[in-house]
């Protein structure tokens, strides 16, 4: 009798305005969600990555690739925009079009624009060993697409805009650019299904004096106890594990 554990797990290095990375993991690939920390190169075993997928080009999504390429040699995939401004040389480099579909190990991700103040990809990744969905998007004023079954939801909820001052240029600027708690709702409202596991409130302003509103706010509407929701924090100053699916198989031959 063999027993297998499959495992699918998620680690934030870091959600907010000063810097994004997480690294999604099964038991048998590692990808990075966006590089915007520094010297990730002293917290992850960066031969176990095995792709780094960047949204866009801002500093707090791309800063730490400086530091780790020269220890990371496998590709960087975003947009054109995002992979020109990047201080790597051209073969490690993949551009993703928009709804372009890509393999990476044993995950299928997609990538599809959102709408930023510089091109912006959100992605669908698939968990090919599992089968289940994570759906990743930020930095964006708002999301031109639906999703029938998603499993999880990786999502910006930037600010409260009832408490934003629009007449402040950088605050009407995080209302355009970037989904409000309220609008990261009204997608998530629309998108929940019955396979929805989990529900990761990403990217608060860290200017945000009480980030677990986002928490209390979106668990509020939901009122699903099936759902977890977790809002992270954006002072983060360790790494956060999310295991979003552990599954034992017992193999009886």
């Amino acid at each position: 009798m063999k027993e297998v554990n499959n495992m699918l797990k998620l680690i934030v290095y870091g959600s907010s305005s000063k810097g994004n990375c997480y690294v999604l993991s099964n038991n048998d690939t590692s990808i990075m969600l966006d590089c915007g920390i520094k010297n990730l190169q002293k917290h992850i075993d960066l031969k176990a990555i095995n792709g780094v997928i960047l949204t866009h080009l801002h500093t707090d999504h791309t800063k730490g690739v400086k530091d780790i390429k020269d220890y990371y040699m496998g590709k960087f995939y975003g947009n054109k925009e995002t992979l020109d401004i990047l201080p790597t040389i051209q073969e490690y480099k993949e551009c993703i079009e928009d709804m372009q579909k890509i393999e990476i190990g044993t995950f299928s991700i997609v990538g599809f624009s959102l709408e930023h103040d510089v091109p912006c990809l959100g992605y669908l990744i698939k968990d090919n060993i599992s089968g289940c969905k994570l759906l990743y998007c930020t930095d964006t004023g708002q999301i031109d697409y639906s999703f029938n079954d998603i499993d999880f939801f990786l999502i910006e909820s930037n600010c409260d805009e009832d408490t934003l001052d629009y007449s402040d240029y950088k605050q009407k600027r995080l209302y355009n650019t970037h989904l409000s708690m309220q609008q990261c709702w009204n997608f998530v409202e629309n998108n929940v299904n019955i396979n929805t596991k989990n529900v990761i409130l990403c990217h608060i302003s860290s200017g945000e004096e009480n980030y677990l509103k986002h928490e209390e706010y979106i668990k509020s509407k939901l009122n699903d106890e099936n759902i977890n929701v977790v809002a992270i924090d954006p002072h983060l100053k360790h790494p956060l594990e999310i295991v979003l699916k552990h599954d034992i198989d017992i193999n009886f031959d």
